[in-house]
């Protein structure tokens, strides 16, 4: 498989004033699971055909195996790509179309039908291989699509939202054969979505694009639990974040709206060594981490705070919370067992120790950099 650089990679268009990918940098490990997630538009997909060299490159450079590729056709890059929209040819069998670019390479009948065969029974389409596109499933369709890929034996996979077309239970059950695929054949791999989900149970790393520029690049524990900055921490979670503007004063935080928090040591720590006291700051807490308030709980009772359910959504094992705390807007993640009705009162906490703290001008979280040095960038 292939090791993949990225340096200073940027994209602009013809007559455009901005660029749809700027100083991309990364550096991409023989057979790891890459995912480039982000919102419409971000510049994920120009990325990937970047890569690919469907897109030209207007600054930087991209190696594939410290070979330099800028000018590389896309047939000599030895890449498969796996697109949303299949791109099978329906006048032709399964065989056939897995079979297509093996053939255009004249790759000798018999390591032809060998490795359809491998592939075929690999993706669980042995039985399907005389039949044509139009009486397939969408996920059979994909796994034929994938197949010819596969079959390809390619230094580098491509995908981009390849499950985008298919239900929801049928993403889930493609993700997994996706994960497997990935496993047995130790192939390094590019794939961009804008769904979360995709990204998180995916990829070894995940890259978080918004407006062309890489936000933060990590493992997926690590940008959920770390976020890098605003934009990071709303994007990844469902439901997102919640976000507050609140003012930091002798180690507590308020909104003047009805929150009212004190501040753990180590946040404590990090807010008057940089300076925040007195000044606006935005907190977020992740709706995972509030609960609703029980009398034997190791929280202090006057940490618990008054709140009325607005909106209820049962999903299953859990159930989401949309609360008010005096004026302020939140929501919660709690246990189906939890579920209440809306007009219901409760009182709920906070784990105060996995809350985060961002800048308000820069929107960066506090405890990376600090202040003075955000500020002169």
């Amino acid at each position: 498989m292939a090791k993949v650089s990225m340096e200073k990679m940027s994209k602009r268009y013809d007559g455009a004033d901005d660029y749809a990918v700027e100083d991309f940098n990364l550096e991409i490990d023989d057979h790891e699971f890459i995912v480039f997630v982000g919102p419409s538009g971000c510049g994920k997909t120009t990325t990937l055909r970047m890569i690919a060299g469907l897109e030209e490159i207007t600054d930087g450079e991209l190696y594939i195996d410290e070979d330099l590729m800028n000018d590389v056709e896309p047939k000599e890059r030895d890449i498969a790509m796996v697109f949303q929209n299949y791109a099978l040819y329906p006048h032709m069998t399964v065989f056939d179309n897995m079979a297509f670019g093996l053939k255009l390479r004249k790759v000798k009948k018999d390591s032809i039908k060998e490795r359809v065969e491998n592939a075929a029974e690999l993706l669980g389409l042995t039985e399907f291989l005389d039949r044509k596109p139009a009486v397939l499933s969408g996920g059979q369709r994909q796994r034929v699509a994938l197949g010819r890929a596969v079959v390809r034996n390619p230094k580098l996979f491509l995908m981009d939202e390849p499950l985008s077309n298919l239900d929801a239970k049928l993403r889930v059950k493609m993700r997994t054969e996706i994960a497997k695929l990935h496993e047995e054949l130790g192939s390094t791999t590019i794939y961009v979505t804008h769904d979360q989900t995709e990204a998180m149970t995916l990829a070894s790393r995940i890259v978080i694009m918004n407006d062309g520029v890489i936000q933060q690049v990590g493992a997926p524990y690590e940008v959920f639990n770390s976020p890098d900055n605003v934009f990071v921490a709303s994007f990844i979670g469902s439901p997102a974040m919640n976000f507050y503007d609140v003012t930091y004063n002798n180690g507590k935080i308020s909104d003047g709206k009805g929150l009212n928090l004190p501040v753990d040591e180590e946040n404590r720590k990090y807010l008057d060594e940089n300076g925040y006291e007195g000044q606006e700051i935005i907190f977020g807490i992740r709706p995972e981490h509030v609960h609703e308030y029980v009398e034997d709980s190791e929280t202090p009772s006057d940490e618990a705070m008054p709140a009325k359910i607005t909106v209820s959504e049962l999903t299953g094992s859990d159930a989401n919370l949309y609360l008010k705390v005096g004026d302020t807007e939140m929501t919660a993640i709690v246990d189906a067992q939890d579920y209440h009705e809306p007009g219901y009162e409760i009182e709920i906490m906070m784990d105060m120790n996995k809350v985060h703290f961002f800048d308000k001008e820069t929107e960066e979280v506090i405890n990376k950099h600090e202040k003075k040095i955000k500020s002169t960038n």
